[in-house]
């Protein structure tokens, strides 16, 4: 694998581009809805974390320690890390345009809101869970960039296993909420990548009465 010198500065580019623009945008406290949610899925929450933290690690230690993780190495050519590189680029695009688009209505854990309002204008148009996309593309990003099928494997399996279990909960209390208008927003919309239909017009739908 050698020094990687260059790989391992861009891999640390975009870990902190990524910190700071949760920062940015997911920098409120979690409120007590959120706090109940994940008290009411453990298990959602038990895998999330540690994947999280493995993860990070991983990421972590490739750019300190490079030869510990030397093992998990692949041989990638450098245009296809780069290629990785323009990837994960476009994913912290994706990222704030999505919570651009979301707002106030963002929370930490896989809770709605009373507040809550069915978001459909930026990604949200065409994507019903466009964070989640994210993590897969970084997922492939961190492995392309790195050349490592350990950080490959934290990122994107974990990102599956948990996902497979957060999206069809969250998805469900949604249709609670907004009933027939989600169902309708879901027949036009992909969970993690686009239909190929054109795009709905921008709306958001409030709950009935709220201002």
């Amino acid at each position: 694998m050698g020094n990687d010198i260059e790989f391992r500065v861009a891999v640390l580019m975009l870990i902190l581009s990524l910190k700071l623009l949760r920062f940015r945008y997911a920098r409120s406290p979690l409120n007590v809805g959120t706090w109940r949610a994940m008290k009411a899925r453990p298990l959602d929450t038990a895998l999330i974390v540690p994947f999280a933290i493995c993860w990070e690690l991983a990421i972590a230690v490739y750019i300190v320690f490079p030869h510990w993780v030397g093992g998990f190495s692949m041989p990638l050519a450098p245009w296809v890390r780069w290629l990785g590189m323009g990837a994960g680029i476009a994913a912290l695009a994706l990222f704030a345009c999505a919570h651009q688009a979301i707002g106030s209505n963002f929370t930490f854990g896989p809770s709605v809101r009373e507040d809550h309002e069915l978001v459909v204008r930026g990604p949200y148009r065409w994507v019903r869970h466009p964070l989640y996309s994210v993590v897969f593309v970084l997922g492939f990003a961190y492995c392309a960039v790195s050349a490592n099928w350990l950080i490959g494997l934290l990122g994107v399996g974990g990102g599956i296993i948990v996902f497979g279990i957060r999206i069809p909960n969250e998805e469900a209390e949604l249709l609670v909420k907004f009933g027939d208008r989600y169902r309708a927003y879901m027949t036009r919309t992909g969970a993690l990548i686009p239909r190929l239909r054109p795009p709905e017009s921008s709306v958001v739908f409030r709950k009935p009465g709220a201002r």
